[in-house]
């Protein structure tokens, strides 16, 4: 059985025809789970408005926290899910939501190939995700295509591609939530992966961003040292806040160049600039 899950921001929505005279199916929820991350539901069963609990059509309880936001909703629901020729989207209100269910078209229990036709769209949907959020989390390709369990081509193609046999949605849904815990700074462990190797490349990847960041403010620096004698020769009536802005450091950081000027001391790696006479 799957877990439950909860929203803290939704709407229900519900697809249909304008010009079909079939009943609609029941409505789904759209919106974002407390992890942050974009989620649709299968069609609803049943809904109580009081307690805020619903069970869909695929046996998962959703848990409604927060307030209804339908912009929002339709966001989440534009973002993963491509309407058909003629189809439109429509909020129904909490209240409704019982009355609709039971007037709405039967939810069949699906075939299994219908059943993987839908399980494959919705992976290929998390997996479209977990490349824009692993784009901003530095995450390789690589990386996503061990946590998936598949290679690297595979992934490459997932897309658009054919979902390989064993990755399931349960599992795909499992790596999105990890990358996005490590976009957001909530480095968990993924199910199945050996700690200490998680914690030892988690240990080299901050060692080279502090690096990278410290390289990148030292060379910062040198520049600022490097300009700044022309730059009070340009402009001798310059006050400190001034220079400190067209040199592009902050007040405290001008003056630990000038520090370094009187001194030249040996512990500065920076050259220490000199006043032209």
């Amino acid at each position: 059985m799957k877990g439950p899950r909860t929203l803290s921001t939704w709407a229900f929505l519900q697809i249909w025809r304008p010009d079909d005279v079939r009943t609609p199916q029941a409505p789904i929820l759209a919106g974002i789970d407390e992890l942050g991350l974009n989620r649709t539901s299968t069609p609803l069963m049943e809904f109580d408005p009081v307690t805020g609990v619903g069970v869909t059509a695929s046996g998962r309880e959703y848990r409604l926290a927060g307030s209804e936001d339908p912009v929002a909703a339709l966001r989440v629901f534009g973002s993963l899910w491509m309407l058909q020729d003629g189809q439109e989207v429509r909020r129904v209100a909490p209240k409704d939501v019982p009355a609709v269910i039971a007037t709405s078209a039967s939810s069949a229990p699906k075939s299994a190939e219908q059943q993987t036709e839908e399980d494959s769209f919705r992976i290929r949907a998390c997996i479209s995700q977990i490349n824009r959020l692993a784009r901003l989390a530095a995450i390789t390709e690589c990386d996503v295509a061990g946590m998936l369990g598949i290679s690297l081509c595979v992934y490459a193609d997932l897309p658009v591609g054919t979902v390989p046999v064993g990755l399931t949605l349960d599992r795909t849904e499992s790596v999105l939530a990890h990358v996005n815990d490590r976009l957001q700074g909530r480095a968990v462990g993924l199910h199945g992966q050996d700690s200490e190797v998680r914690a030892a490349r988690m240990r080299d990847t901050g060692k080279r961003m502090e690096q990278r960041m410290a390289e990148t403010y030292r060379h910062r620096i040198e520049r600022a040292a490097f300009t700044l004698p022309y730059l009070q020769l340009s402009d001798p009536d310059m006050d400190a806040e001034e220079c400190a802005a067209a040199l592009g450091v902050t007040g405290e950081e001008l003056r630990q160049i000038l520090d370094e000027i009187p001194n030249d001391d040996d512990k500065y790696t920076v050259p220490a600039p000199r006043m032209r006479h």
